[in-house]
């Protein structure tokens, strides 16, 4: 399974956003609250004599909201979901174990094009 498939069901849990994450853009019909995310291939880890099956990615859940508040509750649960990636598996249907996760300061701004208020949340997970 892909990292970006075990983003998604894990980023589904979180109150607000059951079905209502999507890769890059979300549907003109789909209603706020919502998230979208943006997901690298990754770094393959390398030893002096290999090339490692694990990874380093860096990725980015951005919570669209037409509320400052509704945005900042959800993306309150979104950063509590990723600090939970840490050392355990991640996904449902076919899980990835995650060795660390880095998430950076929530940046927020309002989005002209959408008229709604934008949380970024930047992170790099090593798988």
């Amino acid at each position: 399974m892909s990292f970006e498939q075990c983003l998604r069901e894990e980023m589904e849990t979180v109150s607000g956003l059951a079905d209502k994450v999507f890769p890059v853009n979300a549907p003109e019909s789909c209603p706020s609250p919502y998230a979208v995310y943006f997901s690298s291939e990754g770094t393959a880890d390398k030893s002096l004599n290999e090339v490692l099956s694990s990874r380093t990615l860096d990725f980015s859940v951005h919570v669209i909201s037409a509320t400052y508040s509704e945005g900042k509750t959800i993306t309150s649960g979104v950063v509590q979901r990723l600090q939970s990636f840490f050392q355990r598996e991640i996904g449902v249907s076919n899980p990835i174990f995650c060795e660390d996760i880095t998430i950076d300061p929530t940046t927020e701004t309002w989005d002209n094009q959408l008229n709604m208020f934008r949380f970024i949340v930047d992170a790099t997970i090593y798988i």
